[in-house]
C-alpha cells in the first residue's frame, strides 16, 4: 500500500496475510505478494502491474463490496486499480488528480470543506487544499456549487484507466469477478475500524463483466434500502466510477439477474 502500516513492505505484508490466515496450507495455493512489477502506458499513467499477476492462467476477482470515503463504493474496479498495481501507481491515482482552485470563482461558502472526508481542504477568504493531507478523490470538485475546483483527471476515471491498463496487460485469460455484497460498512476494510453496517446483507454476485457487477451490486443496495446509500454516506456518487470504466469499454451497464 501506499501509506505506513503493516501492509507497507512486502515482508510485512506476507506477516499480515499469515495472520489473518491466508497460507498455502490454510488456502491450497500459494499467496505471493510480489514487488515485480511490468510498466503498461496509459493516459495519464506509467501504470506498473504486477509481473507475477500477468503469468496467472486466470483471474478471479473477489472483492468485499463495501462503502468508501474516495470512491463512495469499495468494490471490484477499486480493487484491481489498486491491488494489482505498485505503491508507485497507487500514489499515481490519489495525487494526479489533486484539485486546483479557481480563486475568481471560490465564493468561500464552505462545501468543499464539509464534503472532504480527509480533513483536506479549508476555507477562510478562499478555499485552500493541503495537498500533503489530500487523498485526490474529487469529491470536492463534484460537490463545488461554484465550479471553483477542477483537476487533472478524477480518482473515479484514474481508476478505471488503472483497470484498463490491468486487463489489456493480462491480454485474454478467463476472467471471472465475486462481489460479496455482505456486512456493507461505511468504510473499506483497509481502515483500522470500517464504521458501522449501512446496509442489510444482501448477497453474492457473480459475472464476466466488472461494470454489470458493480451497477447491478450499487443498484441492489440502493434499491433495498430506498436511498442512495454510498452517495449519502460519503458525499460521492458512486456510479461515476462505473460509467467511467463503460467509457473504456471494459463491460455494459446493463445486465440480467439470474438466481
Amino acid at each position: 500500500v501506499a501509506y505506513p502500516g503493516a501492509r507497507a513492505t512486502r515482508e510485512a505484508y506476507e506477516k499480515t496475510a499469515t495472520k489473518h490466515g491466508f497460507t498455502q496450507e490454510k488456502i491450497g495455493c500459494p499467496v505471493i505478494i510480489s514487488d515485480d512489477y511490468v510498466v503498461v502506458k496509459t493516459k495519464n499513467m506509467d501504470l506498473e502491474v504486477s509481473k507475477h499477476l500477468l503469468q496467472a492462467d486466470a483471474f478471479l476477482v473477489l472483492t468485499h463490496f463495501k462503502g468508501h470515503p474516495a470512491s463512495g463504493i469499495g468494490g471490484a474496479i477499486k480493487n484491481i486499480a489498486m491491488g494489482c498495481v505498485s505503491p508507485n501507481s497507487k500514489k499515481d491515482q490519489h495525487t494526479l488528480g489533486i484539485p486546483v482552485i479557481d480563486n475568481d470563482k471560490c465564493t468561500a461558502c464552505g462545501t468543499c470543506e464539509e464534503v472532504c472526508s480527509y480533513n483536506a481542504i479549508k476555507v477562510k477568504d478562499k478555499a485552500v487544499v493541503n495537498r500533503d493531507a489530500c487523498w485526490a478523490c474529487t469529491t470536492c470538485v463534484y460537490n463545488c456549487p461554484s465550479e471553483a475546483l477542477a483537476s487533472k483527471a478524477s480518482f473515479d476515471a484514474l481508476m478505471a484507466e488503472a483497470d484498463n491498463g490491468v486487463l489489456k496487460a493480462l491480454k485474454v485469460k478467463p476472467i471471472y469477478y465475486v462481489n460479496d455484497v455482505r456486512s456493507i460498512t461505511k468504510n473499506c476494510d483497509c481502515f483500522s475500524n470500517p464504521g458501522e453496517l449501512i446496509a442489510a446483507d444482501l448477497g453474492i454476485l457473480l459475472s464476466n463483466d466488472i461494470v454489470a457487477v458493480e451497477k447491478a451490486s450499487t443498484d441492489l443496495v440502493n434499491e433495498q434500502e430506498g436511498k442512495d446509500v454510498f452517495k449519502e454516506a460519503h458525499n460521492h456518487d458512486p456510479y461515476l466510477q462505473i460509467r467511467e470504466a463503460a467509457k473504456l469499454g471494459l463491460g455494459k451497464k446493463d445486465y440480467e439477474l439470474v438466481n
